[in-house]
């Protein structure tokens, strides 16, 4: 007695986009993330809850000397004093104004705080991490910056596999995912507390949170502008990524620029507040010592300039020991191939363009600047740029059996 198996048609899968096959069309490890992709959520927060118990009991330090420091004692002292203020940054002044005098070599820069408008010394950098990494402190204690910044690792994979999602489907968004976490150091940033980790969560979020809620999304993504008042350049480029896909381009605008606009309003009364002017940012208001007496620094010596785009890419690209984009970020070597692959997506209407274009420009601003050599495995400042770019690789798990939603 013969049998004959039922055919199942393929359908149209709304959800991710592509044309959507038989359940057993997906085989091996991939196939259990693609049918429960909260999994990924589940093992991110088991490794991150392990490696934090595990540093708490060997005593490592999850914090290194420098601004990352400073920002944390700031969460310190706001969460059990209530206050910013910080009585270590008038002896480290009287130290500065004695080892740049004249005898000394007259000069000397630093870039722990900043001069406010009442003469007193606050934090220079990244003042709202302190605000919003103060809860974390009075929670778990000094542990609790090692699980802010794991918590901002997991908002950006997750950010990262929404955005690809609804570019390429589940199947590709979870490898993209995959190939993130092992073609890039973004775990290796889960121990450790670092601003460019906020900045990178922001922009993912707020980006990928604009498509359903442009007044949300522009909110968080402009809250950006208090760890880098640069990144309102960018902001054109988030306003064309949903715009031409949305039902009612009128209600998107005006929602996004009401959530622009309070985001703004905040920084501009936070700049007033402590510096004296809406306009003007700690950075701005940074002292260099100079034969024993403050001076301001030049924002010239900070802006993005073309020569210094145009200059020493051997170091930016794999020279520099610590700086350079490669090996660390290898992913970026599969964008090219990536892009190649996904030409037809390259439209002007498509969401598709304009993440690329927020990424690619953001990796040319991060090598204009003078000081581009910054490290933190790998170029920092073009991080958020490199992982944008990343979303990229959907692509490269498509098939022309499948179909793909352009």
């Amino acid at each position: 007695m013969s049998s004959t198996r039922e055919q199942h048609p393929q359908k149209e899968n709304p959800q991710d986009g592509s044309d959507s096959v038989r359940p057993d069309s997906e085989t091996g490890v991939f196939s259990i993330f693609v049918q429960n992709p909260f999994l990924l959520n589940y093992l991110f927060l088991f490794f991150i809850t392990l490696l934090t118990w595990s540093a708490d009991r060997r005593g490592l330090p999850s914090i290194v000397k420098g601004p990352e420091w400073d920002i944390a004692i700031s969460a310190v002292r706001l969460w059990d004093y209530g206050t910013i203020e910080r009585p270590d940054f008038y002896e480290w002044d009287k130290f500065f104004k004695s080892e740049s005098t004249p005898e000394k070599g007259g000069f000397l820069w630093q870039d722990k705080f900043s001069l406010g408008r009442d003469g007193k010394l606050y934090q220079t950098h990244a003042l709202f991490m302190s605000v919003t990494a103060a809860p974390f402190y009075g929670l778990f204690g000094y542990a609790g910056f090692l699980f802010y910044n794991q918590a901002l690792v997991w908002l950006c994979l997750w950010s990262f596999y929404k955005l690809a999602q609804q570019i390429g489907g589940t199947r590709a968004a979870v490898r993209s995912v995959f190939a993130l976490c092992c073609l890039s150091p973004i775990l290796l940033w889960s121990f450790g507390f670092s601003y460019d980790v906020l900045l990178t969560a922001l922009l993912l979020f707020g980006t990928m949170l604009t498509a359903r809620s442009p007044f949300f999304g522009s909110f968080i993504y402009q809250l950006s502008v208090f760890i880098r008042p640069s990144e309102i350049l960018f902001l054109p480029i988030l306003f064309a990524t949903w715009f031409f896909k949305s039902k009612s381009r009128v209600k998107y605008a005006i929602k996004f620029i009401l959530g622009v606009s309070l985001a703004s309003a905040m920084f501009l009364a936070q700049n007033w507040l402590l510096w004296g002017d809406a306009l003007a940012t700690s950075h701005a208001r940074r002292i260099n010592y100079v034969n024993g007496v403050h001076e301001f620094i030049s924002l010239k010596d900070v802006m993005p300039s073309l020569k210094t785009f145009l200059t020493d890419w051997p170091s930016k690209i794999f020279l520099h020991p610590e700086a350079a984009l490669l090996p660390l970020n290898s992913i970026i070597l599969l964008v090219p191939f990536a892009l190649w692959m996904g030409r037809a997506s390259l439209n002007w209407r498509n969401p598709f363009f304009w993440i690329m274009a927020a990424g690619i420009a953001r990796m040319c601003f991060a090598w204009s600047i003078p000081h581009w050599i910054s490290p933190g495995y790998g170029p920092r400042y073009a991080f958020a740029g490199i992982v944008l770019c990343s979303i990229s690789t959907v692509f490269l798990q498509w098939r022309k059996a499948n179909g793909m939603k352009q």
